[in-house]
């Protein structure tokens, strides 16, 4: 009697493996299901990184085409290079940017964003360019009255993705 027990429980046993185990397909879809979810990319927040179900932007094909710099002054020369490179800029100032390239492209769009301390948009413009060799595209912008003083960002885009942005501080 004691082995048709044993032989009964190795059978439940064997049927409660079986039973419980997906087979290959269910296995299939649900990888194809969880590459398809986006990562959660982890970025600089208060407590060592936040995560973001925000899916990174797609890698724009620059080809041959590169950012070199950006470079913020309150000049430029005659080639429209910003002749001193500073990040600390005074109320009335009239702020240049000059963004340096390099390589060919057929055709991209460059935008300069422009952002107050409380967030508020200053100025964005946008310039066609075609490069063929190196390239030095120039932003500025003034205001009327003084700036408000605080801390400020520019960010520089590539057909409408943010490639870099520069800091600065109007004091």
């Amino acid at each position: 009697m004691r082995s048709f027990h044993l032989v009964g429980l190795a059978c439940l046993l064997i049927f409660s493996v079986t039973a419980c185990k997906p087979d290959a397909s269910e296995n299939k879809a649900d990888a194809t299901v969880a590459k398809a979810e986006p990562k959660k990319e982890k970025t600089d927040g208060l407590f060592g990184g936040i995560f973001s179900d925000e899916p990174k932007p797609a890698a724009l094909d620059l080809g041959e085409f590169k950012l070199l710099e950006v470079n913020l002054g309150t000049a430029v020369d005659a080639d429209n290079l910003v002749v001193n490179p500073k990040t600390q800029f005074g109320p009335k100032d009239k702020i240049y940017a000059s963004v340096l390239s390099s390589g060919k492209h057929q055709g991209l769009n460059i935008q300069a964003k422009w952002t107050a301390p409380d967030g508020t948009l200053v100025a964005e413009t946008e310039q066609a360019l075609v490069p063929t060799a190196g390239t030095v595209s120039t932003f500025s912008i003034s205001h009327d009255q003084p700036w408000p003083v605080g801390a400020y960002t520019l960010d520089i885009s590539l057909n409408g993705l943010v490639q870099r942005t520069v800091n600065f501080e109007i004091k």
